[in-house]
C-alpha cells in the first residue's frame, strides 16, 4: 500500500499535468518562441544588469537569512510569503512610502482573485502578488475610453481597484510547488497579455501597424519561487497560429529570463531577482 504523501504527490502530479494540457489546448505554451523579438532580450538582459541597494529589512536581521530559508521548508506558504517574498519582489508600494514617489501610479493586489477576466482553460487566477496600474494612472476621459473598450477577455480593470497587471508572482513549497507556480503566472501572465493585444485590436485594429509590433513583445512578467530558487520569466504573444494565421488568434509564450539560488554560491544570487524587479 502506497504511503499517503505519496498519493498526495500522485494526485496533486496528475492534477499539475492535466492543467498544462488544458493551457496548451487554449494556446498557452510554457516554453519560447523563435518568434520573439531582439529588443524584447535586449530589455531583460539591461533588467538583469540593474543595480539597486537593498532596503533596511523589517523582519529579521539580514544575517539570518539563510536560517529563515532553512526554517521554511517544513512550515506553509504563508510564512514564504511572509518572510522571503518581500526580498524576492519588493513591494511598489512600500517603496512610493519610502520615497520613491514615481511609484505614485503603480497599485498591488495581494490573493485577489481576477473577477473581470476570462480564464483560459483552468480557474480565475488569484495570485499572491499582482503589480499594475492603478485608477489615478489615467485621467477621467482615459478612464471612459479605456472602459468602453473593456470585454472579459480584454479588461481593464482586472481587481475592482487594479488595471493592467504586468508583474505576477507565485510562492509555492517544494519542488513540485515552484512548477506549480510556473503554471499558474503562465495562465495569469497570458490573460494580461491577451488584454493589451484585445485593446489595440479595439482602438487600431488588427492589421494596424501598432498591433502587429506587439507579436513577439514582452509585455508582462512573472515570478515563481520557493524557499530555494526562483525563476524569472518575460510574457509575450505571437499573433496567428498554426491552424488560423488570422491576427486575431493569439498563441501565448514565455521566455526563460533567470533562475536564481537562494541558497547556493554562499548567497551571492539570493538579491538577484529583487534587484531585476526594481528596475523593472
Amino acid at each position: 500500500m502506497s504511503p499517503p504523501n505519496a498519493k498526495k504527490r500522485s494526485s496533486s502530479s496528475s492534477h499539475h499535468s492535466g492543467r498544462r494540457q488544458r493551457l496548451e489546448e487554449n494556446g498557452i505554451h510554457m516554453r519560447i518562441s523563435g518568434l520573439l523579438q531582439s529588443a524584447s532580450k535586449k530589455l531583460c538582459n539591461n533588467l538583469l544588469a540593474g543595480e539597486h541597494s537593498l532596503d533596511q529589512h523589517s523582519c529579521y536581521p539580514i544575517e539570518r537569512t539563510d536560517d529563515v530559508l532553512e526554517r521554511i521548508h517544513g512550515l506553509n506558504e504563508a510564512t514564504l510569503q511572509r518572510d522571503v517574498t518581500p526580498w524576492v519582489v519588493p513591494s511598489a508600494e512600500n517603496l512610493f512610502f519610502s520615497g520613491q514617489k514615481q511609484l505614485d501610479y503603480m497599485g498591488e493586489e495581494i490573493q485577489a482573485e481576477w473577477v473581470r477576466c476570462e480564464p483560459m482553460g483552468v480557474s480565475r487566477p488569484k495570485p499572491d502578488l499582482t503589480v499594475g496600474l492603478r485608477r489615478t494612472a489615467f485621467q477621467d476621459d482615459e478612464l471612459r475610453k479605456l472602459e468602453n473598450y473593456a470585454t472579459p477577455q480584454g479588461p481593464f480593470y482586472f481587481t475592482p481597484d487594479l488595471c493592467f497587471p504586468f508583474l505576477m508572482c507565485e510562492a509555492k513549497t517544494g519542488r513540485i510547488g515552484i512548477d506549480q507556480a510556473d503554471t499558474q503566472n503562465m495562465h495569469s501572465a497570458s490573460i494580461a497579455v491577451r488584454a493589451m493585444f484585445k485593446l489595440y485590436h479595439a482602438a487600431y485594429g488588427v492589421d494596424h501597424e501598432k498591433t502587429k509590433m506587439l507579436s513577439g513583445q514582452i509585455l508582462t512578467f512573472s515570478v515563481s519561487h520557493n524557499n530555494r530558487l526562483v525563476n524569472l520569466y518575460g510574457h509575450y504573444a505571437i499573433a496567428g497560429s498554426i491552424n488560423d494565421k488570422s491576427a486575431e488568434s493569439l498563441q501565448f509564450f514565455r521566455h526563460d529570463i533567470a533562475m536564481f539560488s537562494l541558497t547556493m554560491y554562499d548567497g551571492r544570487e539570493r538579491y538577484k531577482a529583487y534587484k531585476f524587479i526594481r528596475s523593472l
